[in-house]
This record gives structure tokens, sequence and C-alpha cells, in this order.
């Protein structure tokens, strides 16, 4: 295991950097969540930075460009907990957590949300399969979300339709 040190000059900068989304061409253009990780590593400018886990870059990487300026500058304490993670070993147990919390704590729930019971109590029998496994559900969780998406879209638009015909009849207009 490598380990990584952290800048301590540019540390003592970070509360002055904002955050950006997206990614740079430098960092005078601007920097997201992972380039400033980079560069507190002294890691040259990337989005990549070796010292950081790959599974905590793609959820910060989400984050940063998903959550809007101000939130978004909430990542800075966490950025300098990543500096170090990138060989240490730990990326399947982040991997299993993430996943873990993914049928457990969004899944589920959202899917009782819809009214995909079924769908929803799966996830809990799926939380210890292999990841293929997981994956493969979760596709195929995703096609039968849609379906049901577009089933209420069509149903709300025959709702609508049959509304305005009922107005223009009202009013004796023809439609």
């Amino acid at each position: 295991m490598t380990t990584t040190q952290i800048n301590p000059e540019k540390l003592a900068l970070l509360d002055q950097i904002t955050l950006d989304n997206g990614s740079h061409k430098n960092f005078e253009e601007g920097h997201c969540a992972m380039e400033v990780v980079s560069w507190l590593a002294d890691e040259g400018f990337t989005d990549g930075p070796v010292c950081a886990s790959v599974v905590l870059r793609r959820y910060v990487i989400e984050l940063n460009d998903r959550w809007g300026t101000e939130k978004r500058q909430s990542l800075k304490p966490y950025l300098i907990r990543m500096i170090g993670t990138g060989s240490d070993g730990k990326d399947e147990i982040r991997a299993q957590i993430a996943m873990r919390a993914l049928l457990e704590d969004l899944l589920a729930p959202w899917f009782r949300l819809a009214g995909m019971t079924a769908e929803a109590e799966e996830t809990a029998a799926l939380v210890d399969a292999p990841r293929d496994v997981q994956v493969e559900a979760i596709r195929r969780w995703r096609e039968a979300a849609w379906a049901v998406r577009q089933e209420r879209f069509d149903s709300l638009r025959e709702l609508y339709k049959a509304a305005i015909l009922a107005k223009f009849k009202e009013k004796g207009v023809d439609a």
C-alpha cells in the first residue's frame, strides 16, 4: 500500500476554493471535487486521481455533478479523507456497502411508493447475492419501472383527454 501525502500549502487554500461541476482542462478553468483531490495530493490535474478509491471516486463525481453549487461545497471535508484510499484494498467492501444501501435504503422504499410490491420484496433477497445477479435484477427492475411509468402516463393522458373533451362538450364545442 502506497501512502499519499496531502500538500499542506494547498490544504490551507481548500476553504477558498469553489468546487465546480463537470471536468475541466486546467485548474484555472475550474475544478470538480476529484480534480481538487488530485491537486491536494500533487498528482497533477485529473478527475481520476490514483490516490482515491475508484468506488468513492464514482460516487463523488455523481454527487459533484448532480448537486448545485452550494451543496457541492459540502463535499470538501470528504475530499481530504479520500486521499490514500486508492490502494487500501477496500473497494470491494465499499461496493458491497453501496449496493446494500441501493437495495435496502433506496430501491425498496421507492418500489413500495410506486406500488411495485413484488420488486420491493425481491430487493431483500438480493442483498447478499453475487454482483452479476444484483445487476441483472436492477436492469430487470428498471424495465419494469419504465413500463409502470408508461402505463401511468398513458392513463393520465387519457384522463386529461377525457376532461378536455368534456369541457368542450359542456360548452357546445365539437372537438
